[in-house]
């Protein structure tokens, strides 16, 4: 039977695509993702808001790959890389922007 630990961390292919998209993402916007806790995986940063960058990189992973198992092939990278600039978007709208001007974890992904 699989569960959802087994699909997202259990998997030698999710492995490396956890890997590939943490190191896309650390180029792209500065955040380096912790893959060492499985379950941070699946649920994101507890403490962290949902528009978090962690949390918008763990949500979209999880996305990527669960649409390449529901299509029955390996997770996309360009999906991830696709799916990321519309989390973006919904995060800096207008004036929120400037709330997160001055918010040095922030300025690559800004």
């Amino acid at each position: 039977m699989e569960t959802e630990i087994h699909i997202y961390t259990q998997r030698t292919r999710t492995e490396i695509f956890w890997r590939e998209a943490r190191d896309w993402t650390f180029l792209t916007w500065g955040v380096l993702a912790p893959l060492t806790l499985k379950c941070v995986r699946i649920f994101g940063m507890e403490k962290e808001r949902p528009d978090d960058l962690l949390n918008i990189f763990f949500r979209s992973t999880r996305y990527a790959i669960f649409k390449g198992r529901e299509t029955r092939h390996m997770p996309s990278l360009q999906l991830l890389e696709d799916l990321m600039p519309d989390e973006l978007k919904r995060k800096y709208p207008g004036g929120r922007l400037l709330k997160y001007r001055e918010n040095a974890k922030e300025q690559i992904a800004i």
